[in-house]
């Protein structure tokens, strides 16, 4: 589960990257963190 977060998370910021939007880049990085966090958790 948390390899799949991951990977969904990287491929989000690399999306971003090439649209050129920081803003995005930052968004999907803080998500994937707070993803990581809670299936540590759980």
């Amino acid at each position: 589960m948390l390899f799949f977060v991951l990977v969904a998370s990287v491929a989000a910021q690399i999306a971003a990257m090439f649209a050129d939007m920081g803003a995005l880049v930052a968004l999907f990085t803080l998500v994937g963190l707070l993803l990581c966090a809670v299936v540590i958790q759980s």
